[in-house]
């Protein structure tokens, strides 16, 4: 008895899965990565294998109710994923995306300044600053230390790493059959 296989040529197999790993999966690890950083966001914490929840803002009348981290929406979306040979990059061009992801302290020197900025007196923005200075006495300010809290939307996850772990898996298989 003979027993003829009419499936794929061990050939195409070959093609069909080194195609996954260069193209196919590099291109979906990006995507299930900005998913997963970009849910942070929405979730108010960090999925790390535990989730953890960020630490609060202090309760003002400005911002009651508001989202943490989001102000304007730029840090969430300048997180990017680069795809190179055989790694994934993540990372975020904000200049403050850092500190708030690790936590720390700033330190700000003393300043002073030679001039008055103008105030609006009337209507809806009454008190904020208008262009212009006008040369006037001037102020100076102490040096003070800003402690920013960590409230981590991005790094290294369990969660995630199962994820990718899933999608290759799902991803070698449709390249076999």
């Amino acid at each position: 008895m003979q027993v003829k296989y009419t499936g794929k040529s061990l050939e195409k197999i070959k093609i069909d899965i080194q195609n996954a790993i260069k193209h196919i999966i590099p291109a979906k690890i990006k995507q299930i990565g900005l998913e997963h950083f970009d849910n942070s966001f929405a979730r108010q914490g960090f999925e790390g294998g535990v989730y953890l929840p960020w630490q609060k803002l202090k309760q003002t009348k400005k911002n009651k109710g508001k989202a943490i981290l989001i102000k304007s929406g730029r840090l969430r979306r300048s997180i990017k994923g680069k795809i190179t040979p055989g790694k994934v990059i993540f990372s975020s061009d904000v200049p403050y995306a850092q500190i708030h992801n690790e936590g720390g302290t700033i330190q700000r020197n003393a300043m002073s300044r030679l001039y008055i900025q103008n105030r609006t007196k009337r209507g809806k923005n009454k008190g904020r600053f208008k262009r212009g200075t006008t040369s006037g006495r001037g102020y100076t300010t102490g040096a003070y230390t800003i402690k920013i809290p960590k409230r981590q939307f991005m790094g290294a996850s369990s969660k995630l790493n199962r994820d990718i772990k899933e999608m290759i898996q799902t991803e070698i298989l449709k390249a076999i059959k």
